[in-house]
């Protein structure tokens, strides 16, 4: 497939995302697009903002794109509510089944401060296991964005959620 944003368009309208862990979200590629490229990839982001952690954000209606600081190339997506996506053939279903099942593809999710870090897959899914609404999200990363931070987490247990 060349360059072009990976996607499939139903009657609906609706965009299917394509999400290969840690190689590429649609047709951003992980630590090789840069911000000019997303912009030429995706249009103009509705806003452009500096988070807490000093990462330039991209916010486009289902999703956020972030961007390494030192090289500004993207290291990571935050896949938003009610977004349609696939990952290893899982659908983004927004419930426990999604979460379900990518647990199980993963074999050994941990809890990170609330996190389910699903290494495996490259994702983090947030607000799904304890049914807050407001943090819901996946988040697409970088290989080894986690690596220092997991030796904190515990393994993620489904009779805690």
């Amino acid at each position: 497939m060349g360059h072009g944003f990976r996607a499939y368009i139903t009657l609906r309208k609706i965009m299917h995302i394509i999400i290969e862990p840690y190689k590429s979200f649609g047709a951003l590629s992980f630590g090789v697009t840069n911000r000019d490229e997303c912009i030429l990839l995706l249009g103009n982001p509705k806003n452009i903002r500096i988070n807490r952690e000093g990462i330039e954000e991209y916010h486009y209606d289902d999703f956020i794109v972030r961007f390494k600081p030192e090289t500004h190339v993207v290291c990571e997506c935050t896949v938003l509510p009610k977004t349609v996506a696939f990952i290893k053939n899982i659908e983004f279903t927004w419930d426990k089944k999604f979460l379900r099942l990518a647990c199980e593809y993963d074999g050994s999710p941990q809890d990170l401060y609330g996190f389910i870090v699903l290494r495996r897959l490259g994702i983090t899914v947030t607000g799904i296991h304890d049914g807050d609404e407001s943090q819901m999200a996946v988040t697409v990363f970088c290989k080894g964005e986690f690596d220092a931070l997991l030796p904190k987490g515990i393994p993620f247990e489904w009779s805690k959620s």
